[in-house]
C-alpha cells in the first residue's frame, strides 16, 4: 500500500510503500505515549466489533502481536523498484515476533533486491544480535532507531552502530527535547593523539629557543564504529501533541551539517501550527543518504 510518509518517497518523488508483515505493538518508552499506529488500529478495532467490514487483523486489540504470513511475499510481486517502509504498524524486533518469522521477512527483503527496505525499531538489541548472526544480510535494507529524547539516543544509537547494515539512520520523531548526537554522527571517535606546547627546556634541547611556546604534533581522532548515514527529524502530531521547538531541529541540522550527514526535516511547529516539510532558515531539508552500490 502506498504511503504519504514524506521520507519514504521514491527517488522520482512518487509515494513509497508500506509493508506490514507484523501488526501490533506495545509501548516501550516516552515516544510511544501518543502512538499513531495504536490510535488508528484501536479505532478500527472498535469499528470491526460494531459490524464494519474490515480485515480480520482488526478483530484483535493492538497489543496482540500478529505475524501475517499471507503478506510475506507481497514485495516480490511489485515490479517497479520502490522504497518500502517495513512495519508502519508494528516493530519487527518486538520480543513476541518469532525469530524464524523475522528471518523469513529478511529473506523476502533479500530476494526483492530491486526495492529499498527501510526498517525502524525502538528495540535495537535484538535487532543487533539477530543481524550479527546471519551471513546473508540483505544489502538493500536501511535500518534505524527511533529516539525521542537524549536518554533514548544514548541507549539505542550505540547498539544501532554495532549492527551490520548498508545504511544506518536515526529518526528523532517525535522529538521531545533537544538531542545531541554529535559523537554518533562521527562514529563515536576516540582521541589517539593530541598536540602539546613546546617547553623552554625542549626548545633549548633542540637548539632553537625561538620555537618555545609553539604547538607541536597533531590532534588525531579515530572512529570506534561506523558513523550514522542519515537523520530524520519531526515533531509530534495529533490533538495531544507535546511541545516542540524549531531550535531543536536547528541544533540537529547544525550537527548534521558539521558531520556532513543528510537531514530530513519531516514536520515542525511554526507559530503553533503543524507544518509538513517546513522551511528552516530559508530552505526545506529533504536530504537522503546515498544509495549503496
Amino acid at each position: 500500500m502506498s504511503t504519504k510518509i514524506e521520507w519514504c518517497k521514491n527517488p522520482d518523488g512518487s509515494p513509497g510503500e508500506v509493508w506490514n508483515p507484523v501488526v501490533g505493538c506495545m509501548p516501550v518508552s516516552a515516544g510511544c505515549a501518543n502512538c499513531y499506529a495504536r490510535a488508528l488500529h484501536n479505532k478500527r478495532y472498535q469499528a470491526y466489533w460494531k459490524g464494519a467490514k474490515l480485515p480480520s487483523q482488526y478483530a484483535f486489540p493492538f497489543h496482540t502481536i500478529q505475524m501475517m504470513n499471507n503478506r510475506l511475499d507481497a514485495p516480490l510481486h511489485w515490479k517497479k523498484p520502490r522504497r518500502v517502509f517495513v512495519n508502519s504498524m508494528s516493530d519487527l524486533f518486538h520480543p513476541d515476533v518469532e525469530s524464524d518469522f523475522v528471518l523469513r521477512v529478511l529473506s523476502v527483503i533479500k530476494l526483492a533486491e530491486r526495492h529499498t527496505f527501510i526498517v525502524l525499531t525502538k528495540r535495537p538489541k535484538p535487532m543487533r544480535d539477530l543481524l550479527r548472526s546471519i551471513h546473508w544480510l540483505p544489502s538493500n535494507m536501511w535500518i534505524g532507531v527511533s529516539v525521542e529524547n537524549q536518554a533514548a539516543a544514548d541507549d539505542r544509537i550505540p547498539l544501532l552502530l554495532e549492527t551490520p547494515a548498508a545504511v544506518r539512520f536515526v529518526s528523532c520523531e517525535p522529538m521531545l527535547e533537544e538531542i545531541d548526537i554529535r559523537d554518533a554522527l562521527r562514529g563515536y571517535p576516540v582521541q589517539t593523539s593530541r598536540p602539546f606546547i613546546i617547553s623552554r627546556e625542549m626548545a633549548l634541547d633542540a637548539g632553537d629557543p625561538s620555537v618555545e611556546g609553539m604547538i607541536w604534533g597533531t590532534n588525531e581522532w579515530e572512529q570506534t564504529c561506523p558513523p550514522l548515514n542519515w537523520v530524520i527529524c519531526g515533531c509530534e502530531s495529533g490533538t495531544s501533541a507535546r511541545p516542540f521547538d524549531m531550535d531543536w531541529a536547528r541544533s540537529l541540522r547544525d550537527q548534521c551539517q558539521d558531520a556532513r550527514v543528510p537531514l530530513f526535516l519531516k514536520q515542525g511547529r511554526i507559530d503553533g501550527r503543524l507544518v509538513k516539510m517546513p522551511e528552516l532558515d530559508g530552505r526545506v531539508w529533504d536530504q537522503y543518504p546515498e544509495e549503496p552500490k
